[in-house]
């Protein structure tokens, strides 16, 4: 039985997808602790957030897209099937591009900013008065 079980097809496809999931968690627990070690709080809560839209944005592609994706596009012809992965990838690049522009430009001017307080004389009063000189 336990012979019969080891060397089935299922056991073996599932037992992949075991290993991957087990090598992403190590991955980012590995990641956490390292940040945790070697950041300030600030930056390891920086990390937490973005990691947390990343997730909602993997979610939602899954909830939106490959759900419907996997339920509908079998039960159509070879032409519908087509146009329906067209329109996807086609909505899903559209996407992509805007998120990527809408979440990469406030966090490229906010590092600019960032470096341009740092920079001038303003900037470093504000902190030698809030006691930040390092």
């Amino acid at each position: 039985m336990i012979r019969k079980l080891a060397t089935s097809r299922l056991l073996h496809l599932f037992s992949g997808a075991v290993i991957d999931q087990a090598m992403l968690s190590a991955a980012s627990l590995a990641v956490g602790l390292l940040l945790i070690r070697h950041t300030n709080d600030t930056d390891y809560g920086h990390f937490v957030l973005a990691q947390s839209a990343l997730l909602l944005l993997v979610s939602l592609q899954a909830a939106f897209l490959n759900g419907p994706m996997a339920i509908l596009a079998p039960k159509k012809d070879p032409a519908e099937k087509r146009d329906m992965v067209g329109a996807m990838f086609k909505f899903q690049r559209r996407a992509s591009m805007y998120v990527g522009l809408g979440g990469l430009t406030p966090l490229t001017l906010a590092g600019v900013a960032g470096r341009v307080a740092r920079a001038t004389p303003a900037g470093s009063l504000g902190r030698a008065e809030a006691g930040g000189w390092r």
